[in-house]
């Protein structure tokens, strides 16, 4: 039987089967908006755990609102039909694109790379885990825009974990080695399944390809992925070296979480696009897309043993087929209560946290409600009182022996992964006396990545004589090397642009990259000049008390002051005293 209307949705043609189920378009009778409908197959919809595991994904969804992700609009039931209706992608999946033999650019896989890393952030901060992350749940709009998709099998924090046949969930192809052995998944299983990604879309394959499952999870658990620049010599080193981290057997070896490593992703986009002016005036990363090679075959030197089952599927969570909508329906299904109904979701609701059931409870489930409630109250109050309690004194020191080997290192790609870290410390220990040495950190990397941005932008559109007065002046400045000179002109930029109200944007952009560059240069100039004034006044005091014992060597000092540092803004009090004493002298 098909379907025509669930809910307030038109059901039109299918656009995907899984597992579950049906991914129908259809359309709203009453706005005309799209949706795509996912429902549920029938025999499935009769068994509780799949039962619960739609649910579950329905109130994943109600938990997240990010441009990223697929929006939920409203889920019901109907005729027995259980269904969500959710955002429609009008474009194709990466896998689509993998598939009609397209390999991905660089400069888009990193962009793709940073998008992904959004999403993943905002689910991570909401306490879900995606499990299945892969191309074909990555969904490209006609904007080229990603979308993630497909919560069905995401863990909730707090939430009962769901598992299939033999306790593994997710797409063996992109699955994490510890969520392949049935380890506890943390988000960080996540970033090895983008790394496995990102290494698709570069080089037309996974990391690990088998004719099963079972030969998929040897080579997960033993072997290293084939270098990505032996598949793709176009892929520049530092992309590669990020992938190779990502897809780290150890998880505590991997970039951390999906902000550092966005900010990673950005900062090398970065990075490469200033490494030739040529490489920077290229065209945007939407160039036509490159046909593959056939896939080369496993790597002989894999020894993968003959007892794996090499007829097991290579999903990872194996379910029986989607059932055909004119297959007969057993009496089981047919004595089950029908219950039409549909709820609207607003946008309101997204975001906040999930609500895990919304089914009566029986007996059982209302004690283990009761006790649990029982629990979180005392949690709750045990909470309270410990809050209460001042923050002792080593907890800055324990946090800042994790932040001081990365500081001492100056490695612009180490602080970057513990961007997060950095920011912790000075928004829980702001009165520390090292929150000031962090926070010119942070100041100096908030720089950085919008001077990289401003040069990108400026060098393209260099060659169209567009750059405003305000951007002509910064860009050259740009070229200078001695900071003290280029503070002194930036603060010219400001005085003669500064005060000018009918700015276009660019140019206004431009003067807050001007202030923030002005700060900067003038921290870094009052800890470099703080030191060596006190060495100068040090000197000064030698010459004066030499000069009546020595009054040579007293001269030799006040003209060296002189010569070093007449330039030096910093040192003009310095030299004046250096300069009085001296024609005192010669006067005498």
């Amino acid at each position: 039987m098909s379907i025509e209307n669930l809910g307030p949705y038109q059901i039109e043609n299918p656009i995907g089967r899984g597992g579950m189920g049906t991914v129908y378009r259809g359309v709203n009778k009453d706005t005309g908006e799209p949706a795509a409908v996912k429902v549920l197959s029938s025999l499935l919809a009769a068994d509780e755990a799949f039962r619960d595991r739609f649910d579950a994904e329905i109130e994943t969804l109600r938990a997240l609102k990010h441009p990223n992700i697929v929006q939920l609009y409203g889920y019901g039931e109907e005729d027995g039909h259980v269904f969500f209706a959710m955002e429609l992608v009008e474009g194709t999946s990466l896998e689509e694109e993998l598939q009609n033999g397209r390999r991905l650019e660089w400069r888009e896989t990193l962009r793709i790379g940073v998008e992904v890393c959004r999403a993943l952030k905002h689910a991570h901060d909401c306490g879900v885990i995606h499990r299945d992350l892969k191309p074909a749940n990555l969904l490209l709009t006609q904007d080229e825009q990603i979308k993630l998709t497909d919560f069905g099998v995401a863990k909730l924090f707090g939430h009962t974990q769901m598992t299939a046949f033999g306790g593994v969930l997710g797409t063996a192809d992109y699955m994490a080695p510890e969520q392949a052995e049935g380890r506890p998944v943390t988000p960080r299983s996540d970033l090895y399944s983008l790394g496995s990604v990102l290494y698709a879309l570069l080089t037309g394959r996974p990391p690990f390809r088998g004719k099963s499952m079972g030969e998929v999870l040897h080579l997960l658990r033993y072997a290293e992925p084939k270098p990505v620049r032996n598949r793709n010599p176009e892929v520049p080193a530092a992309l590669e070296k990020i992938i190779i981290q990502l897809l780290e057997k150890d998880p505590q070896k991997r970039i951390p979480t999906a902000l550092a490593l966005s900010n990673v992703l950005q900062a090398t986009e970065h990075a490469l696009s200033l490494t030739s002016q040529e490489e920077a005036l290229e065209s945007s990363p939407s160039a036509p897309a490159k046909k593959l090679d056939p896939a080369p075959s496993l790597d002989t030197e894999i020894d993968v043993t003959a007892l794996l089952d090499s007829d097991v599927p290579t999903q990872a969570n194996a379910v029986p087929e989607v059932v055909k909508e004119n297959q007969p329906v057993t009496e089981k299904q047919a004595t089950q209560p029908v219950d039409s109904h549909f709820t609207t979701v607003d946008e309101k609701e997204l975001g906040q946290r999930p609500v895990y059931s919304s089914q009566e409870p029986d007996g059982k489930s209302l004690w283990m409600k009761v006790l649990i409630g029982v629990g979180l109250f005392g949690i709750a109050a045990a909470s309270i009182w410990y809050v209460s309690l001042p923050v002792p004194a080593p907890d800055a020191d324990r946090l800042y022996a994790q932040i001081e080997p990365v500081v001492s290192a100056n490695n612009s790609l180490l602080l970057l992964q513990s961007e997060e870290l950095l920011r912790q410390f000075v928004e829980r220990f702001p009165k520390d006396e090292r929150s000031k040495e962090i926070n010119t950190l942070l100041l100096r990397m908030d720089l950085q990545r919008r001077r990289n941005s401003f040069e990108i932008k400026a060098k393209k559109r260099l060659l169209s004589n567009s750059l405003s007065s305000v951007e002509q002046a910064y860009w050259e400045l740009l070229q200078m090397t001695n900071p003290e000179e280029k503070l002194v002109r930036l603060e010219a930029l400001l005085d003669l642009y500064g005060s000018e109200t009918d700015s276009d944007e660019n140019s206004k952009r431009c003067l807050e990259l001007v202030e923030l560059e002005t700060r900067v240069l003038h921290n870094q100039l009052d800890a470099y000049s703080k030191s060596h004034r006190q060495t100068l006044e040090k000197r000064l005091l030698a010459a004066q008390q030499l000069a009546e014992t020595d009054p040579e060597q007293a001269r030799a000092i006040w003209k060296g002051i002189i010569t070093l540092y007449a330039e030096k803004s910093w040192a003009r009090k310095i030299v004046r005293q250096a300069r009085e004493s001296l024609q005192g002298e010669t006067t005498e």
